[in-house]
């Protein structure tokens, strides 16, 4: 499973997810390229919890617009 954004024609796009701890664990400027749940993608699987996103993105002729929320990673066992 993965965890993206959809949105189609912005000139410009950022996602940046962290920890509970503030600690940075994915970004992509590439809005084909979404998150795994695993540190930057290729690093260890994340553990469940509460993740933090912000998500930059800005259309032709209109401001960057920034939205921040969270989201939840729940493993099956």
């Amino acid at each position: 499973d993965t965890y993206k954004f959809l949105v189609k024609g912005t000139q410009e796009y950022e996602v940046n997810i962290y920890n509970r701890w503030n600690e940075h664990v994915f970004k992509s400027q590439d809005p084909n390229y979404h998150w795994n749940g695993r540190m930057f993608n290729t690093g260890a699987q994340l553990p469940d919890g509460t993740y933090f996103y912000t998500f930059a993105y800005k259309f032709r002729g209109s401001p960057t617009r920034l939205v921040r929320g969270s989201v939840n990673i729940i493993r099956e066992k």
